[in-house]
């Protein structure tokens, strides 16, 4: 299963070779498999791409890496391993986004002069420039962190899309090997302005079987997000982030 952002903007299509994909360093984070008591999150390890996984469980792993100009882009693979062989995969697909071409920057560049000459001679403001002309910007996630919640690991995963004024626009997602299979949770804590950074997110149990995660508003905790895990179809609730 492959998902990804939206197709917006200017989208920068891989075309790694099969060298630059064997070589590139795979970000693998294991989870222990789900059910029982919370479990003190495994270590983090850097794995090349023709190395064995040697545990079961949920493996977060950064891969499809490609610099174009100032993005950075890669996607992020969710796999269940059981037995040390690839069950089940979910991609999130990173893109690159804005000017991503040598002719889209020199386009910008001369956008950015345009505008520039506009607000000296009086008939263009600033807040014209308030957007992105020149640079190639990554959307898509990243692997945040794991925390031990509702008896299971979790992956906290931080992700960003085309915001208001070509401002990446910041959410967060939640993953987790769950009956043998991959759950990505559905997106949470979209604010207009980025008020929330992954580190402001205090994750929860309530019962047995209940991930909450909230964040210190003005008024108090905020719920943005809950989670039960009920066999095999977790049931999600997303608060309200403004």
């Amino acid at each position: 299963m492959r998902s990804g952002p939206g197709k917006a903007g200017t989208p920068y299509h891989a075309g790694m070779s099969a060298h630059a994909r064997r070589s590139a360093v795979l970000l693998l984070i294991l989870l222990g498999c789900g059910g029982g008591p919370a479990r003190p999150a495994p270590p983090i390890e850097q794995l090349g791409s023709d190395e064995p996984v040697a545990r079961d469980g949920l493996a977060v792993v950064e891969t499809g890496a490609e610099q174009l100009f100032e993005c950075a882009r890669h996607d992020l693979a969710l796999r269940v391993v059981a037995g040390g062989r690839l069950r089940d995969e979910v991609v999130l697909e990173g893109e690159c986004h804005g000017a991503c071409t040598e002719e889209a920057k020199a386009e910008g560049a001369a956008t950015v002069a345009e505008i520039e000459a506009g607000i000296a001679a009086g008939t263009s403001s600033e807040s014209e420039l308030d957007y992105n002309f020149t640079e190639c910007v990554f959307h898509g996630v990243t692997f945040g962190r794991t925390v031990p919640a509702a008896g299971e690991e979790l992956a906290l995963l931080e992700g960003e899309t085309p915001g208001p004024h070509d401002i990446p626009s910041r959410y967060f997602r939640v993953a987790a090997e769950i009956c043998g299979k991959v759950f990505v949770g559905e997106p949470f804590g979209q604010t207009y302005a980025n008020r929330w950074s992954l580190a402001d997110l205090a994750v929860v149990t309530e019962g047995a079987a209940t991930a909450v995660i909230r964040v210190e508003g003005e008024a108090g905790p905020l719920e943005l997000y809950r989670v039960t895990f009920t066999g095999c179809d977790p049931v999600e609730v997303i608060g309200d982030a403004s």
